[in-house]
C-alpha cells in the first residue's frame, strides 16, 4: 500500500473537505424521498386492506404534491383502482386515461381491462 508524503497535507485536507460536504446533500435526499413517498405508502396499505375511502385522499395528496414523482404512475394506478372499488366510475376513468399513453407501465393490461369494466 502506497501512502502520500508528507509534503501533501493540503491534498489530504481537500479530500476530506468534500467528502464531508457531499454525505449530508445525499442523506437529505434520502430523508425528503422518504417524507415525499409516506402519501404514496399510506395509499398503497390502505388500499391492500381495502379501504378505499381512505386510500383516495392519501393518493391524491400524494398527487398533488409530487406530480412528476417516479411513483406517480403507480400512485395513480391505486387511485384508479380505489375509486373504481367504490364504484366511483367516472373519477376512475378520469385517472386511468391519464395511464393509458404510457409505454411499458407495469399494469398497463390492468389499466385497459378496468377502463373496459368501467365504460
Amino acid at each position: 500500500m502506497r501512502t502520500l508524503p508528507a509534503t501533501h497535507p493540503p491534498l489530504i485536507s481537500i479530500i476530506c473537505a468534500l467528502v464531508l460536504c457531499v454525505a449530508p446533500a445525499r442523506g437529505q435526499d434520502t430523508i425528503d424521498d422518504s417524507t415525499a413517498l409516506r402519501g404514496y405508502f399510506t395509499g398503497n396499505g390502505l388500499l391492500n386492506r381495502e379501504m378505499y375511502e381512505l386510500a383516495v385522499p392519501e393518493y391524491r395528496r400524494f398527487l398533488d404534491d409530487h406530480a412528476d414523482h417516479e411513483k406517480a404512475p403507480v400512485a395513480r394506478y391505486g387511485l384508479a383502482v380505489s375509486l373504481f372499488r367504490l364504484a366511483r366510475y367516472d373519477e376512475a376513468v378520469v385517472e386511468l386515461k391519464q395511464l393509458r399513453p404510457r409505454a411499458g407501465f407495469a399494469y398497463a393490461a390492468e389499466v385497459l381491462t378496468i377502463l373496459g369494466q368501467c365504460q
